[in-house]
């Protein structure tokens, strides 16, 4: 069986699964005999590495399965969504390196009730934007973006013309158990929850998998280039230590977690003697002679 997923000719039917913490202590010797594809969850929120992620992502990376990852979401606002793809991408980077496999945005009603508590309301602009922040920053770490979401998302949360106009590579993951969903162009299909696989006690989600969805011999689309804005110079620079990011520029401003050392970023402007990129960052974590790039 072949699809077309876009622009992007697809390679056989491939089974596969999805799992995260909850399916606890895997079996993989027995799991890798069962499928051809895997989607790993490697965190959720504000850099919480999922429990389970280390030992998964390491028993699969050296074997034969096409593998995949996804970050499950709590931000409220864009520029958390921004960071929690840096989060999910440095997760994937410490596992698989350079790999081009995809990062997927997993936004669902947990992630609404959590923002509604703390007094943001998301809707479809919101959703759609946070998916679309989230996506650049797995594309500017160089891996493939791609979407989780179900039929009632598509109708009333994601603007999916919109994210593929700014994302044109995007990925669909689409969750609609027991019938097949028409005229998506889904790269992934998880069509249960309740799945049966040999190595993993209890129910697992099931998947179709119509895409090659790592990149081994062909070439990824490039991630853009950093856009310049209303006139600003911006500047391409690595963290020489651990940043941690502000939203504006004040330390008693709401905390959006940290990244790691050798992250790179883009700085377009210095506010108050903090670096803006997404959110802010004290200027004092980085010097100027880690600038790799000026425009």
């Amino acid at each position: 069986m072949q699809r077309t997923a876009g622009t992007e000719v697809t390679a056989m039917l491939k089974q596969g699964i999805d799992i995260s913490a909850w399916q606890g202590n895997i079996d993989w010797d027995q799991v890798k005999n069962c499928i051809e594809a895997i989607i790993i969850r490697a965190g959720y929120g504000k850099n919480n590495i999922d429990q389970k992620w280390v030992p998964n992502a390491e028993a699969v990376r050296d074997s034969s399965l096409d593998v995949g990852a996804y970050w499950f979401s709590y931000a409220y606002t864009a520029d958390m969504a921004y960071m929690e793809g840096c989060y999910a991408a440095n997760a994937v980077k410490n596992k698989f390196g350079d790999r081009q496999i995809p990062i997927a945005f997993d936004l669902e009603y947990d992630s609404v009730a959590y923002a509604a508590k703390k007094g943001v309301k998301i809707g479809r602009a919101e959703a759609t934007l946070f998916a679309i922040r989230f996506l650049t920053a797995v594309k500017e770490f160089g891996y493939r973006p791609m979407l989780y979401t179900n039929i009632d998302y598509i109708r009333n949360y994601f603007d999916l013309g919109v994210i593929r106009a700014a994302i044109p590579d995007l990925l669909l993951w689409v969750a609609c158990w027991g019938s097949e969903p028409k005229d998506y162009n889904m790269a992934v299909w998880q069509y249960s929850s309740k799945g049966s696989v040999a190595g993993i006690i209890g129910n697992v989600d099931m998947d179709e998998v119509y895409v090659d969805m790592e990149i081994r011999d062909g070439v990824a689309v490039p991630a853009p280039a950093p856009v310049q804005e209303n006139g600003r110079k911006q500047m391409r620079v690595t963290a020489k230590t651990w940043l941690n990011i502000r939203e504006k520029p004040d330390v008693n401003s709401e905390d959006l977690g940290d990244l790691p050392a050798g992250t790179v970023i883009t700085v377009d402007k210095i506010e108050n003697g903090w670096a803006h990129f997404e959110g802010y960052c004290s200027c004092l974590l980085y010097t100027s002679d880690a600038a790799d790039d000026r425009i």
